[in-house]
């Protein structure tokens, strides 16, 4: 592996440089810089601090601290990062060396501008800079593949930078399918709603296998929704609700196994009190419908007041919250007619599921002795 390294101690030098040509005979220059000599040489021009030669976007914390953790767990980058070589270098084609020239008192006249890969730079700084022994030996170990131009003008700068919007992002949904068979979720939540959305989505569970885990496209390549049926990545957020541990939702109280059997009694009471329930032609055979039901069972309301005054003192979780008494909740929206989309004042649908399920749990509480003197 080539390292970058002061020559005569006036000179930086990259060895081992290939050469092409690209479009429109731009010169391009191709090697390998290991992470300690890309954290030191490299700079970046923000369009937010130069609106006239800046291009790059801004610091993500949250994208440099996942690269971070990905240099920590020896994860290999194969994408390139792409350079203008800038100010004093030169190429030397015999020995294919890059010179970059270093200024009186140490200063360095030639930098090396990220055009595309600024956040995987600002990890290795921040590993470098951690004080952390493994921390400085996982960034070590760290090379990457540059593709460099040299002095290009601004539009060609802003050329390169641009082509990062052609390329294709992963779906989020087959990311997450990749996360899953590896086994590496961002975090115990994603893990947690994961699984519940698979045990939900088994034969004899209330989904049936509606859920989708993979996309789904065309002939043409366009992407496709099965009526019925739902992608995971939609139903992430609120599935991750039910499974959190955060005090949010009541439900972190109980075991994980006591939560998806709580969200699975949920939608057989739902299928026992609405007879268009999964149905693709009414709201709750959409998704934010699904969505609607998994919120309302994490967050605190006028369901879980109800299921309990149903219950003993010593019933257990799933006791408290079988089918039956939750059936028995649920009816008082099936028989007061509770409007799934009620128009706005602008008439549009509100669509918010957290919304949504304050305005059930509202409903059932205002009904209720009505429903049940009735009878």
């Amino acid at each position: 592996m080539a390292q970058a390294k002061r020559k005569a101690m006036d000179v930086i030098e990259l060895p081992e440089v290939r050469t092409r040509k690209g479009g429109g005979g731009v010169t391009f220059y191709d090697f390998h810089l290991d992470a300690e000599k890309l954290a030191e040489l490299g700079q970046v021009i923000r369009y937010e601090d130069d609106t006239e030669s800046g291009i790059q976007r801004g610091r993500k914390d949250r994208h440099v601290e996942a690269i971070a953790k990905a240099i920590r767990e020896g994860v290999p980058f194969s994408d390139s990062i792409t350079v203008n070589l800038t100010g004093k270098w030169i190429y030397d084609e015999d020995l294919g060396e890059l010179l970059g020239e270093v200024g009186r008192n140490g200063d360095v006249a030639a930098y090396i501008e990220l055009i595309d890969g600024q956040h995987r730079m600002l990890a290795c700084k921040l590993l470098m800079e951690s004080g952390d022994k493994d921390d400085l030996k996982a960034v070590r170990g760290v090379v990457f593949t540059v593709m460099a131009v040299r002095n290009a003008d601004d539009k060609l700068r802003r050329q390169l930078f641009r082509q990062q919007d052609l390329r294709m992002g992963i779906d989020s949904a087959l990311a997450l399918v990749i996360r899953a068979k590896d086994g590496e979720f961002r975090n115990d939540t994603e893990r947690n709603a994961w699984n519940m959305a698979i045990r939900i989505n088994e034969a004899d569970g209330p989904m049936k296998g509606r859920i989708m885990f993979e996309e789904s496209r065309d002939s043409k390549g366009h992407k496709t929704e099965k009526p019925g049926h739902f992608n995971i990545r939609s139903l992430m957020s609120a599935l991750k609700s039910a499974t959190s541990n955060s005090k949010s939702s009541i439900l972190a109280q109980y075991s994980l196994e006591e939560r998806e059997q709580v969200v699975i009694n949920a939608f057989s009471a739902m299928n026992h009190c609405f007879s268009r329930f999964l149905n693709p032609k009414h709201f709750l055979g959409e998704t934010i419908g699904i969505c609607t039901i998994i919120v309302l069972m994490s967050k605190d309301g006028e369901i879980h007041n109800r299921v309990a005054r149903l219950s003993d003192r010593d019933s257990t979780v799933l006791e408290m919250y079988s089918v039956e008494n939750l059936q028995k909740v649920f009816h008082v929206a099936a028989q007061k007619k509770f409007r799934w989309k009620p128009r706005s004042d602008k008439g549009r649908y509100q669509i918010n599921p957290y919304d949504i399920a304050e305005r059930l749990n509202n409903f059932i509480r205002r009904f209720w002795d009505s429903v049940y003197s009735d009878e």
